[in-house]
């Protein structure tokens, strides 16, 4: 009966059957047990008490160890999910920034468009007024004519910002 097996796996250990077997096997004995606890209840043979007692006993028992390292990666998921939501917001706000000043020029509008031209050659904008990468923060006051910050420049403003809100919260207390 070596046929079965799913390849692999049956190299010279007499057809022992792979963990991934065993556990199949494991979890059809369980549904069936479960299966027939559903009947038994349907079928009114069973109370509730008695059928949350059978249900309880065929689960494995959660060591301590375990439930602490659940906690402990919980923990961390929130952490992780945190900081997350924490980048997420500076991202919406730089969004919501730079959709603000679009709204402005699109305002000044018509009077200010050969103006407004030669102002987003330099910013690096091209004609359609796309963004180019490295741009958002490109006002640099040199005699009023603004220079596009390289990707490097970029990075470390958003680094900079970053940290000064980490700081921020680590004063609030919020960051452990």
């Amino acid at each position: 009966g070596e046929e079965k097996g799913g390849g692999g796996g049956g190299g010279g250990k007499g057809g022992l059957p792979s963990n991934y077997e065993l556990e199949l096997a494991l979890r059809a004995q369980l549904n069936d047990k479960a299966h027939k606890l559903q009947k038994d209840m349907f079928l009114g043979k069973m109370g509730v008490p008695q059928a949350k007692a059978a249900v309880a006993k065929m689960q494995p028992k959660e060591t301590k160890a375990q439930r602490a390292k659940d906690a402990e990666r919980r923990q961390e998921y929130a952490m992780e999910a945190k900081l997350r939501g924490e980048l997420n917001e500076g991202v919406k706000q730089a969004l919501a920034a730079e959709d603000k000043a679009d709204r402005k020029l699109q305002k000044e509008g018509v009077a200010a468009a050969p103006k407004r031209a030669t102002d987003m050659q330099a910013l690096g904008k091209d004609e359609t007024g796309l963004q180019h990468s490295g741009e958002k923060f490109g006002r640099k006051a040199e005699g009023g004519n603004a220079k596009p910050l390289t990707e490097n420049e970029v990075e470390e403003r958003l680094r900079e910002q970053l940290d000064a809100r980490v700081a921020q919260k680590e004063r609030k207390g919020e960051v452990q």
